[in-house]
């Protein structure tokens, strides 16, 4: 935070002293210098966006907000030291401010005619930290940099790049990329070069300051600069030059400096080859394979490590049976099984639970073992070369279905590498992040840094309601209620499918008169409505099936979307996509009555105007006569009289609006914002004249984002803050919550786990 400038604080001064002996006041006639009921107050000013804590990947930020003054005229508003933009006398206000990467208080400070003053009316906190997301790890594309304390790690998305984790900070960087990293944050290409695609199989060059990667798709193997990002060609398979058999597919890399020459596996499942290349001559010669040397077949084996001190190489395999870690003789290029199944002799090498699906292997020379990521058992081993005993240290053990170690949940690990004695850092896809793994007692924790809010992380979250202090939030996935702490962005589980009978909870809607929540569950199986009591928790069916019974009249819910709190007439109102209708339902005796569209029951159409085709959103007019409803089948926003269900179009049918899930209005009811998760957007549509806008998001036709900070991907509900002119925002992709500034389209996320984005929906 900058500090009050001496300018500033020597023009308080005067002020001041001034006032006190009458020569800028009103005269004083008390002992402390004023008058009776003179203004002493400095002026109250609040920050609108961004919100109290919150958080960026920008260097700069639009600070936005208001200030007041109850006796006197405001003569200053400066945050961080700098004066702010007005046109009405401070009463709305707003500055642009360079960020620092960590922790940036934002700090309004006020002064009055009178000399009033503070130096923190107002204050929020904005964290800025570059967290490009790791949308699509790679297999065995992990490896430790352990002189520069950092992971490395290959992705792909929309252009294939290796990043950086700290892991200390758990800051993550792009070292290397083809192209924009994602399109959602802008992130530039880094360094030239050679292409990149699927990239697998990394391996650390230190004495060169890069790292080697099997381009299988490209047929090359790449080396990527550290220091600049750049991607050189060291070896195309269909260019090799050189004499000795030609490559067939080449699957993994290897760099034995000492004999001045990479080791490849090369080949087809159930067929594979490991090549020796001379990089002066680039003669390549078969060290072993089906007809050189003895031992088992070569099957599918990409991960290796170098033994120089046995001239080996170790190799983790599959077969039909399950995993195993073989030695291949670097004279003679026999192979033995050094732990596993052996399907020569039909024996099991080692004690421990059996690995499945190998899908990285490295090495500790000084201890004698290597470590296994198994992306089928979801667990990480430890393997004793000398006994070939395997040890499960992270995940689930099989035979006993108990848990090995605490912490989140493995997902899918593909990669895993040496952090010294102890540790081990693990790649997993299904996650797309990385683990910090206690090898002795078997712990997982995330790499801290990216997240902002603690507590458990969303996983499709599909909608949310503000109770007081706190969001509530159903998730499908997880099968829960989750609250989300709106000042601090602390997750916690509210209710879960465990101990409740929430079964699949898609709609969230509050009555706060009733100190109740209505819940939307059970979509995919048997629709129906739920209510809660906020103080005792207590869940129950209010419409739908129950059990053997179905409680509520009239024609059954197919697959509700979202829904509103009629409060003035006591009833939900819900739209449901497949049964093409608006539903009202009451809450005391269920009864599902269809207001507007196909009743099924009757076969009978309700309300004129155009059929409903797939509604997927509502909100109720301001004076809660009609509903605005999105039909998303269509691109058209809908007017529904709720007396006659006729149906009245708002909008002309525009792409834009295919696919919207949620709407909110304005605080004048003018206008509408709406989400679609398909455009990553947020829009506004104009209720008079029908016009649409971005608001924030991606704009496809411009190709640009509006609007800055990270990226929105997949928003399925807004709130409005009325009161900061701001939306809230959840993101199901993201599985966090945004506030988006109206005025400016800026965004920042106020809730997250730091895991990538991922389609919830699609």
């Amino acid at each position: 935070m900058k500090p009050i400038t001496a300018l500033f604080i020597s023009t308080l001064l005067t002020t001041f002293l001034l006032t006190a002996c009458g020569g800028g006041g009103s005269g004083g006639g008390s002992e402390d210098g004023g008058s009776a009921g003179e203004d002493r107050a400095a002026p109250v000013a609040t920050i609108q966006f961004p919100p109290q804590e919150s958080m960026t990947d920008e260097a700069t930020i639009i600070v936005r907000g208001t200030a007041r003054d109850s006796g006197s005229s405001i003569t200053a508003v400066r945050v961080n030291g700098v004066d702010v933009e007005t046109a009405d006398g401070f009463a709305n206000w707003q500055v642009t401010l360079p960020l620092d990467t960590g922790t940036n208080t934002l700090a309004v400070e006020t002064a009055d005619a009178r000399g009033n003053a503070t130096a923190a009316a107002d204050t929020a906190v904005v964290h800025v930290r570059a967290f490009p997301f790791l949308q699509n790890p790679n297999a065995n594309g992990l490896v430790v940099d352990a002189a520069n304390n950092r992971a490395l790690v290959l992705h792909s998305s929309n252009a294939d790049a290796l990043f950086a984790f700290d892991l200390s900070t758990g800051e993550r960087t792009v070292l290397s990329s083809t192209g924009a990293v994602d399109k959602l944050l802008n992130t530039a290409a880094v360094g030239g070069g050679a292409g990149l695609f699927l990239p697998e199989n990394l391996v650390l060059d230190q004495a060169n300051n890069r790292v080697l990667a099997a381009d299988s798709v490209n047929d090359n193997i790449v080396a990527l600069d550290l220091n600049t990002g750049e991607r050189s060609v060291i070896l195309n398979q269909n260019a090799a030059g050189g004499s000795g058999p030609a490559f067939r597919l080449v699957r993994s890399v290897l760099l034995d400096a000492a004999n001045n020459r990479l080791l490849i596996m090369d080949g087809f499942n159930g067929d594979m080859r490991l090549f020796a290349v001379n990089l002066s001559t680039r003669n390549r010669t078969i060290i072993s394979a089906a007809g050189v040397g003895s031992g088992p077949t070569l099957n599918v084996s990409e991960p290796m490590a170098l033994d120089s001190a046995n001239n080996r190489i170790l190799v983790a395999d599959r077969n039909n049976q399950s995993g195993v870690v073989l030695s291949i003789n670097l004279s003679n290029g026999n192979r033995q099984v050094i732990s596993g199944f052996n399907t020569q002799t039909s024996t099991l090498v080692g004690a421990g639970t059996t690995f499945l699906s190998p899908a990285s292997l490295r090495f500790d020379s000084a201890r004698n073992v290597v470590l296994i990521a198994d992306q089928q058992r979801n667990a990480v081993f430890l393997v004793d070369l000398a006994t070939g005993a395997r040890t499960l240290v992270s995940g689930t053990d099989p035979n006993t279905n108990q848990a090995v170690g605490n912490g989140p949940a493995f997902g899918r690990p593909i990669g895993a590498d040496f952090v010294g004695e102890r540790q081990a850092v693990v790649l997993d896809d299904d996650m797309e992040t990385v683990f910090m793994v206690d090898l002795v007692t078997g712990e997982r924790q995330f790499l801290p840094g990216n997240a902002i809010g603690s507590g458990p992380r969303l996983e499709t979250p599909r909608a949310f309601a503000l109770n007081g202090n706190r969001l509530l939030v159903a998730d499908s996935e997880v099968n829960a209620l989750m609250a989300i702490d709106v000042a601090s962005g602390d997750r916690s589980v509210l209710l879960d499918g465990d101990t409740s009978l929430l079964q699949n909870p898609r709609a969230i809607v509050l009555d706060n008169a009733g100190q109740r929540a209505f819940v939307l569950d059970n979509i995919e199986t048997a629709p129906r409505l739920l209510a809660l009591d906020l103080q005792t928790q207590t869940l129950t069916v209010i419409s739908g099936p129950d059990g053997a019974n179905t409680i509520g009249a009239g024609p059954a819910l197919d697959n509700p979307e979202t829904m509103v709190f009629d409060a003035t007439r006591n009833r939900l109102l819900v739209v449901d996509s497949d049964a093409q209708a608006l539903f009202a339902i009451d809450p005391v005796s269920g009864v599902r009555t269809v207001i507007s569209g196909f009743n099924s029951q009757s076969n009978t159409l309700i309300g004129a105007g155009d059929e409903l085709d797939f509604p997927t959103a509502l909100v109720l007019s301001r004076d809660n006569n009609s509903a605005l409803v999105m039909d998303a089948g269509r691109g058209v926003l809908l007017s529904i009289d709720l007396a006659t269900g006729d149906r009245t179009a708002v909008t002309a049918s525009n792409f834009d609006l295919f696919g919207v899930t949620q709407l909110v209005l304005d605080t004048t009811g003018s206008r509408a914002f709406a989400g679609n998760p398909e455009d990553a957007s947020i829009l506004a549509i104009d209720l008079a004249s029908g016009d649409i806008s971005i608001v924030t998001g991606f704009d496809n036709e411009a190709d640009t984002l509006v609007g800055s900070g990270p990226g929105i991907d997949e928003p399925v509900a807004l709130l409005l803050d009325a009161t900061n002119n701001r939306l809230l925002v959840l993101d199901s992709a993201v599985r966090g919550v945004f506030a988006v500034d109206i005025a400016t389209g800026n965004r920042v996320i106020t809730s997250w786990t730091d895991i990538s984005p991922q389609n919830n929906l699609f």
